[in-house]
């Protein structure tokens, strides 16, 4: 019943626009938390429930939230973790950290685009940044004025997000999609800097009923991926992207988190 009416959502959003739109493998996806040692002393069980995971269908897993923004597992156990994605037939969307250096930035997509490696596709950047007490837009677009480049410089195949921010806060999407500290028509190494806009949403608070679920909080995601559709629609149009931009849309967290990215 859920995957029935979230697909309804998706095609009531795609159908805003004057043509039909093909959907992306990646539609569906899951966020890799609670996992052992995630959240200190707390006890993971991800990794009991691959089976459970792969068998839902989902195509993307994304590597992060607050806790990977904070604190990004070494080497080893980020790629232990990128192997499990893959081994239930998905794909990693690896978040860099709001803080990295371009240098640490620039090392990391190194390593994870190097000759034989197992490629990572997908880049996000940061994660909910305007929830922070005082953190400005503006204090976002120099994050990723810092990291983006640099991402980009060492792969521009890469395909890359931002800025995971908690619920489409429009003022400031559209300074970063369009407006005053736009983004959108900038190109590093050949290619578009920003592949896509993301955003999150926990549409039903704290105490919630079955409406709230069903209809309700569906109908916000709904209204803000039309939203962010149209500010991105309207930076195509400045920038010229139109030509070679699918619009697809993503919904990684059934009910909670949505991205419509340029693809």
């Amino acid at each position: 019943m859920k995957k029935v009416i979230l697909l309804l959502l998706v095609a009531l959003a795609l159908s805003t626009g004057s043509n039909a739109q093909e959907l992306s493998p990646y539609l569906f996806g899951q966020n890799h938390w609670i996992a052992q040692g995630d959240e200190g002393t707390r006890v993971g069980y991800l990794h009991l429930l691959w089976p459970e995971v792969k068998e839902s269908g989902i195509k993307s897993v994304r590597i992060g939230g607050n806790g990977y923004n904070h604190y990004l597992p070494e080497r080893k156990r980020l790629s232990d973790m990128i192997d499990s994605i893959r081994n239930i037939g998905a794909e990693p969307i690896l978040q860099v950290p709001e803080d990295f250096t371009a240098i640490q930035a620039m090392e990391l997509v190194e390593y994870y685009t190097r000759p034989g490696s197992k490629k990572v596709h997908f880049w996000s950047i940061g994660n909910e940044p305007l929830l922070k007490k005082g953190t400005t837009i503006d204090q976002v677009y120099e994050y990723i004025m810092r990291i983006a480049p640099a991402m980009k410089k060492v792969d521009p195949t890469i395909t890359l997000f931002v800025f995971d921010e908690c619920e489409l806060r429009e003022e400031a999407y559209r300074d970063l999609c369009g407006g005053r500290l736009d983004i959108a028509g900038l190109k590093e190494n050949g290619v578009w800097l920003i592949d896509g806009f993301t955003f999150h949403k926990y549409p039903n608070g704290r105490d919630f009923n079955r409406d709230n679920v069903v209809f309700s909080g569906p109908e916000t995601i709904l209204n803000q991926t039309i939203l962010l559709k149209q500010i991105m629609e309207e930076a195509d149009l400045k920038h010229n992207r139109t030509k070679s931009r699918q619009g697809n849309i993503g919904l990684w967290e059934p009910f909670l988190s949505w991205r419509a990215i340029y693809c």
